[in-house]
């Protein structure tokens, strides 16, 4: 049988062959293993691009069952744990996605279509602790990036200039005890000081922790 893998932006799942013996489960999944696709394999790596580039050059994986690409949601499990739950549509990743460390904690989730991230996209350390958060918009163009310490305190904070962020660039880097180490925000150096900046960043949403 051949092995399933699911390659994320922190770690490496390697799923191997489920004990599942039916296409479908209960709920009208289909087991992940059943799909072949474009590329040859089964590579799922979300959180992946950060850049215009990959987003404009992007040629998305088609996944087919029977040889005709798949619309439906889909699972993976690694000796009876579930490590992968996502849909399909037209082949092309689609909606909610979690992936699951064996644990059964989540390590990343969020949403996709037509191929591409949108919206909020976390990693975890362990369950509630973040490890990387990314914000991608409606044409999977990544606008928001944080990056936080293992202490669940925020590491480092960009976003491009755009009007979902006030049309300012800013990139901001933190010490592990949370104290401001480098900012560079346009139009705004100079003027904010780091009880400002965590200010600015909690009353937008952006400073969780």
């Amino acid at each position: 049988m051949k092995q399933f893998m699911v390659i994320c932006a922190c770690a490496i799942l390697a799923i191997g062959c489920s004990s599942k013996t039916t296409d479908v489960d209960e709920n009208g999944v289909l087991n992940a293993e059943l799909l072949t696709s474009t590329e040859g394999g089964l590579n799922f790596t979300p959180m992946k691009h950060e850049d215009s580039v990959y987003v404009l050059n992007f040629k998305p994986t088609i996944y087919t069952y029977n040889n005709e690409p798949y619309t439906g949601k889909i699972n993976a499990f690694n000796a009876d744990k579930l490590m992968m739950e996502g849909s399909l549509k037209d082949g092309m990743y689609n909606d909610a996605w979690k992936f699951y460390y064996p644990s059964g904690a989540v390590q990343i989730e969020g949403n996709y279509s037509n191929g591409l991230e949108t919206g909020f996209w976390n990693s975890y350390y362990r369950k509630d602790f973040y490890s990387i958060v990314k914000y991608y918009d409606n044409n999977g163009y990544m606008l928001m990036r944080k990056e936080y310490f293992d202490n669940g305190k925020i590491k480092n904070y960009q976003n491009v200039k755009c009007p979902q962020f006030g049309n300012v660039a800013r990139r901001i880097q933190f010490k592990y005890s949370g104290e401001i180490d480098y900012l560079d925000a346009e139009r705004e150096i100079g003027k904010l000081n780091p009880a400002d900046v965590n200010k600015m960043l909690q009353d937008n949403g952006l400073l969780v922790k």
